[in-house]
């Protein structure tokens, strides 16, 4: 090889490798592509605030309305239609928002109480001496009828059934508003127990007719044998059945019983339980307002109510004990 070709061949090799050096330093560097970190690739939980939960509205306001539930002791519509007007009244006077319904059974009434869904309560007097043993009720008001604040229960029959005597019950189809009335049916089986009959065996039924005018008007149509009822149950129908009296007799009355009563809560607060029951004594003190609780209780006063007056009541429920079983 002559000095010129080794000269040719050493320039076209520095040539190629130059050549080579500049195409890779000359392209592109792919991007890099990172991977993502754990907590990276995590969505993050979008932060949730909790709406805090807007105070309950006071109550006896139109968002929380005093609910007042009435005994059962008569019909229905009739109850309501002069509650409702009680219920204005007492509205007018203290301002508070309230709703009143008719019970549909005497247990339903002490145990809506008991669980806060009504606040005021016309308790009979049975329903009273139970609400406050289970639940502490507060009775503002005793009532006062005829002049007293105690009354009586009946036992009636047809005036040809030929019943005379507490032993020709026996056999017979006895009527009641409610085995939980403490006129209808209570004191009324009470009585029995004194003088040696057990209730549970005595009768061949005992029909439940809803109402003391119900039972009446049953023993009246001879729909059943006798039946028990507050004294005298029979002007309730006495309109309609001007006959009512000679052709359904009392056959005996029961010992005196205290008046139903005007009862609240245990948990309403004090200054309420003292308005509503100013307001129901400046209620009856007005002529239209005397009506109407005459009309749905034939209630003519109010005195203040005391506890130890329903222990005749405890003693006669002690003598029908099967009555207040627990379920």
């Amino acid at each position: 090889m002559n000095f010129f070709k080794k000269i040719f061949l050493t320039i076209v090799t520095l040539s190629i490798i130059a050549s080579l050096s500049l195409t890779f330093t000359g392209c592109p560097k792919a991007p890099v592509t990172e991977e993502p970190t754990e907590e990276a690739a995590a969505t993050e939980e979008p932060t949730v605030t909790e709406e805090p939960e807007a105070p309950a509205a006071d109550l006896g306001t139109a968002d929380n309305p005093l609910v007042m539930v009435f005994a059962p002791s008569g019909e229905a519509d009739r109850i309501l239609a002069s509650g409702e007007k009680v219920e204005k009244m007492i509205e007018e006077i203290t301002g508070y928002e309230i709703e009143s319904i008719v019970a549909t059974n005497y247990a339903a009434m002490i145990e809506s109480m008991g669980a806060g869904n009504t606040h005021i309560g016309w308790l009979a007097t049975v329903q009273y001496v139970m609400a406050k043993e289970k639940y502490d009720v507060d009775a503002l008001l005793t009532s006062v009828r005829y002049g007293l604040p105690t009354y009586k229960g009946q036992i009636i029959v047809h005036a040809d059934s030929g019943i005379e005597t507490i032993a020709d019950l026996e056999g017979k189809t006895f009527g009641t508003g409610d085995q939980l009335s403490t006129s209808g049916f209570i004191f009324p089986m009470a009585l029995l127990a004194k003088e040696g009959y057990d209730y549970t065996t005595f009768f061949s039924e005992i029909k439940t007719t809803g109402s003391h005018d119900a039972t009446v008007l049953a023993v009246y149509n001879k729909e059943v044998d006798c039946g028990s009822t507050y004294d005298d149950a029979r002007g309730t129908i006495e309109d309609e059945f001007p006959d009512v009296k000679e052709k359904v007799t009392v056959l005996l009355v029961t010992d005196d019983i205290p008046n139903d009563t005007f009862s609240v809560i245990k948990d309403m607060p004090d200054e309420m339980k003292e308005n509503l029951k100013n307001a129901l004594l400046e209620v009856i003190g007005t002529e239209e307002g005397l009506a109407e609780l005459k009309e749905i209780y034939s209630h003519s006063g109010y005195i203040p109510a005391d506890d130890s007056m329903y222990d005749v009541v405890r003693e006669a429920m002690k003598l029908v004990p099967d009555l207040f079983k627990e379920e």
